[in-house]
């Protein structure tokens, strides 16, 4: 009997909206390179006057991450990008205070000692925001501690592909990763002709504060619910797109891509995917395995516990992935931001373990 793993994941997704668990809420999986999922379900706001689309917009936080690293590695594979070079050979304003031997794969594994984005920032002002981080003092010397840098790596990564390419980040993201695959919802910094379309993001206040508001503390839904925030590139958390392009980004790095198209050879998959680091983080108070900036077989994250298995999670619960045995590059995208540590289960690892065990995919 064939599965319809669409229709099963689609009556999950309307159950979870309807025990008002979720608000809005997007699902889309690869297989083999074939899109086999693109279920949504919910409100794309609050006052839940409108309902989410196969083509709303979802800030997706730090899966913005899975992208960036990718930007990466294509400039890597393309002979711009060094991983072992230090940062200041590409922003020569950046080797000085304890930074001058940074290197990219420090930066890539966040043990470059470089600080991270606090509330004095303005993140939507990246001229600004890069030149406080190149005159920052390094808090360690890089590569002596291990410490995820939410906002400030991303900048770092940001700014130096940037100047390698020769265009805003933006475009970078659009010729590098969109056009390839056909993909025309995905960015880093949203025109105005998009807006539109963007899900409101919803949180409770009590909980969620913005580590990176300014000039004051706000909740992160506001943040990235402002429109100065939405338009602009922030590389490690404000990409903006839909679960279906997230996942398609993830499909088209394993097996034989999508629609014949490989972003990456496999040989630079396997480079980019393979444990560079599984120490202790400062910031996330335990192990954490880590490939050259893909997180690795996490299985509380919904990776299915296999090493091989990479992607990112997002601040409030979105997460993106790609399981190379099992043929899979999943996502899902959300707009009520729930706490780091929820009680149950999230509902990223929910949604992939119904995928798995519809296809008959092992956990781990």
């Amino acid at each position: 009997m064939t599965v319809d793993v669409q229709q099963i994941v689609q009556d999950e997704l309307d159950a979870i909206v309807a025990d008002d668990r979720e608000l809005g809420i997007q699902v889309a999986v690869y297989r083999y390179g074939e899109l086999i999922v693109d279920a949504w379900s919910g409100h794309s706001e609050p006052t839940r006057s409108a309902v989410v689309q196969s083509d709303t917009l979802f800030p997706i936080f730090s899966c913005s991450k899975g992208l960036m690293y990718t930007i990466v590695h294509l400039l890597a594979e393309r002979g711009e990008l060094d991983y072992d070079a230090r940062i200041g050979e590409y922003w020569p304003e950046f080797a000085q205070n304890g930074k001058e031997d940074a290197t990219l794969r420090q930066v890539l594994v966040h043990s470059s000692g470089v600080q991270d984005i606090t509330h004095d920032f303005h993140i939507d002002d990246w001229d600004d925001t890069c030149a406080r981080l190149a005159a920052s003092t390094a808090l360690w010397a890089p590569g002596t501690e291990t410490a995820y840098r939410g906002l400030s790596s991303g900048f770092i990564l940001g700014e130096v592909s940037r100047r390698v390419y020769g265009r805003p980040y933006g475009e970078v993201l659009a010729e590098l990763v969109c056009a390839p695959l056909g993909i025309d919802d995905m960015f880093y910094g949203v025109p105005d002709s998009v807006r539109s379309r963007i899900a409101v993001l919803e949180s409770d206040e009590s909980v969620l504060t913005g580590p990176a508001a300014s000039p004051d503390t706000r909740i992160m839904a506001d943040l990235f619910n402002s429109p100065s925030v939405q338009a602009s590139a922030v590389p490690a958390g404000g990409a903006i797109t839909s679960a279906r392009s997230l996942a398609k980004h993830y499909a088209s790095l394993i097996g034989d891509g999508v629609d014949g198209v490989r972003l990456l050879p496999h040989d630079r998959v396997d480079l980019a995917t393979s444990l560079a680091t599984d120490a202790f983080d400062q910031t996330h108070k335990r192990e954490v395995r880590k490939g050259l900036g893909y997180l690795l077989g996490d299985g509380t994250m919904a990776q299915g516990g296999r090493l091989n298995t990479f992607g990112h999670s997002g601040f409030g619960g979105s997460y993106g992935f790609a399981d190379p045995d099992y043929g899979l590059g999943f996502a899902l995208t959300k707009n009520r931001l729930v706490s780091a540590v929820p009680p149950e289960v999230p509902v990223s690892v929910h949604m992939a373990n119904t995928v798995r065990e519809a296809l008959s995919v092992p956990h781990s």
